[in-house]
């Protein structure tokens, strides 16, 4: 690869690095897997992308298949941003060009961290409801398809976009927008590679119809953005089809995202209960109340944390009258005081004696309440050492009513597997995790992974819900999600990357059912990020 880093440090301005140490630095994500690039490629300016995507392509060509994988942050847990070949590293390209506050827009380089994003639109009171709570990238959350924490905003990625810029596989850059009917024609007439997936994907819609309708939203694997590209109006947008396609179909290169008005003052609040199933009756009432964020926590983790010398002083308080169950903590975050308090109220009546401890807080006062919004970070980082629990079983799907037969279903293959699964989740959104504790250094850990994605994926579909709802598939999920999927709509997504990788150079690998053997030998021995 000497000679193909000489050849792209003599036509980028970016840098262009062989370094083992360099190499080895961006060989794992957040997750379990890795494996290390040949080359690590940073760009400074967009036409580095163009010029390395339009490289690979000429030697696709000439039979020579060079990988081109796109990373971020490296805050997937799924193996989506490691691979071989070129690794595309993004942090560099993370300007926030400007804020329109009348338009509430604002324009990024896909590299621009989300909480740098975040910070500057909170200056203006704004804010854009996929990136709270996000540690990557802007690019890689729109990438990965992920959701943010304020639950009562727009936190579907997809929602959030107004424009895209893309690099194309072969180089070309394309930019996606709401279009009308005159300038969707106006764009298949285009020559070339845009005007020909402008045609094609139209004419994908048009022979699939009655298969992308039964595209179930809360499924968000695959490309299922296909069922958002052409609304019934007759607009077309490709925008939708790039969240959650994980670097396959192009590379982002820069956004236009809406945002919404935030206010930044908090009331929160702990909920503390006897049983899961008085905390499910509690959700709908909360709900009601709309509020900022609603997390769901089981109390199994609670009591780890208290195992591991860890205290909160409101689970503590309940304790001392039950044995809890599950905690729901609450943000309230309304700009009219009265509404504010309106709302405080309803949760305080929520309290009930013997069954429900209920702790609010303004603005962040009782320090205690408001780290129970990280106990699940404390839980997941018992080690001094770094040395945690990785987030590979989050981002599914539970319907409501099938919420309380699902968790009872753990319970027996928890049993099974000596593992235990404690549940988290944002009910509002019916998003959920199981987060065992399980160490890389152990075979029979290792072993459990893979049979718990089996068994997980299983469950899921028995009651109605779907592996993939925010975070995308990666390396590890993919075979899981394909082993329930409709295979006329697997033949789908192969076509429409097809269409827009006919080489296979960008990212092969994630979103492709990969071998056991393949990502067996790919796992780490151990489990340590520096970002946490």
């Amino acid at each position: 690869m000497s000679k193909i880093a000489n050849y792209l440090r003599s036509h980028i301005a970016g840098s262009v690095s062989t370094r083992a140490d360099w190499r080895a630095s961006v060989s794992a994500d957040a997750g379990i897997l890795a494996t290390t690039p040949e080359l690590v490629v940073t760009p400074r300016v967009v036409s580095d992308i163009r010029k390395i995507t339009r490289f690979a392509w000429q030697m696709a060509e000439k039979g020579h298949t060079i990988p081109v994988v796109t990373r971020g942050a490296g805050c997937g847990a799924l193996g989506g941003a490691v691979g071989q070949g070129i690794l595309l590293d993004t942090t560099a390209l993370d300007t926030i060009f400007e804020y329109d506050g009348k338009s509430q827009r604002v324009r990024v380089q896909s590299g621009a961290p989300a909480h740098s994003v975040a910070a500057a639109l909170s200056m203006h009171g704004a804010g854009v409801g996929p990136l709270t709570g996000q540690r990557g990238t802007v690019g890689g959350v729109i990438a990965a398809g992920a959701r943010g924490t304020l639950l009562s905003r727009a936190t579907d990625p997809a929602e959030a976009i107004d424009q895209i810029e893309v690099v194309l596989a072969n180089g070309d850059v394309m930019q996606t927008e709401r279009l009308s009917r005159r300038e969707l024609s106006r764009r298949k007439g285009l020559p070339g590679f845009e005007g020909d997936i402008y045609r094609r994907v139209d004419a994908i819609i048009t022979d699939n119809a009655a298969l992308i309708e039964q595209i179930n939203p809360n499924d968000t694997s695959g490309y299922s953005g296909i069922a958002r590209v052409k609304q019934p109006d007759g607009t077309f947008d490709l925008g939708p089809l790039f969240v959650g396609s994980e670097g396959t179909l192009g590379i982002i290169d820069e956004l236009i995202l809406k945002t919404e008005f935030f206010s930044f003052r908090k009331t929160m609040a702990a909920l503390v209960f006897r049983s899961s199933s008085e905390a499910q009756s509690a959700i709908d009432d909360i709900d009601a109340l709309q509020p900022a964020q609603l997390s769901y926590l089981d109390a199994a983790i609670f009591e780890q944390l208290r195992r591991d010398g860890k205290k909160y002083a409101f689970y503590e308080a309940a304790a001392q009258q039950f044995t809890p169950q599950a905690v729901l903590l609450v943000t309230l975050d309304d700009f009219n005081n009265r509404t504010r308090a309106r709302k405080k109220a309803k949760l305080e009546q929520l309290q009930s004696a013997g069954e429900t401890i209920v702790t609010i807080t303004e603005d962040d006062d009782d320090e205690d309440v408001a780290a129970g919004f990280a106990a699940l970070d404390q839980y997941r980082w018992p080690d001094a050492a770094h040395i945690g629990v990785p987030r590979l079983f989050e981002g599914f799907y539970v319907p409501p009513q099938r919420f309380e037969e699902f968790a009872r279903a753990l319970m027996p293959l928890a049993r099974a597997l000596q593992l235990p699964l404690p549940l988290a989740g944002y009910p509002s959104l019916n998003l959920y995790g199981v987060y065992p504790r399980l160490s890389l250094r152990k075979v029979s850990d290792k072993q459990k992974i893979f049979k718990l994605y089996d068994e997980l994926t299983k469950l899921l579909a028995l009651y109605d819900g779907h592996l993939v709802m925010s975070g995308g598939e990666g390396r590890l999920k993919t075979r899981f999600v394909r082993a329930t999927q409709n295979p006329d709509l697997t033949a789908l997504y192969q076509q429409i990357k097809q269409l827009f990788d006919p080489h296979g150079i960008l990212n092969p690998g994630t979103k492709t059912t990969l071998q056991a053997r393949t990502i067996t030998a790919m796992l780490r021995n151990e489990y340590t990020v520096d970002w946490r």
